[in-house]
């Protein structure tokens, strides 16, 4: 049975779908994301399927998402240096 974004919203209890307080407090917050949420397991076979999918996916919607995670600078240098 799956568990609605309502209902964990709701639960005030971490259900298996959430990580935790602050996935909750997120959901119950954004009426638009809780919707978006709901759409995307809808619709979306793994993420109903498995919990680390839905906590990334919660995750890379929330503040603490590092904007250049697993960004790497490169460097081209168009000479040999001396």
């Amino acid at each position: 049975m799956a568990v609605t974004p309502e209902a964990m919203a709701a639960s005030g209890k971490a259900p298996r779908q959430a990580s935790n307080d602050a996935d909750l407090a997120m959901l119950a917050a954004d009426a638009s994301l809780r919707k978006e949420f709901g759409q995307a397991i809808a619709t979306d076979p793994p993420l109903k399927s498995n919990a680390r999918a839905r906590l990334t996916w919660l995750h890379r919607r929330s503040p603490y998402q590092e904007p250049d995670k697993e960004i790497h600078p490169v460097l081209r240098l168009d000479a040999k240096p001396d």
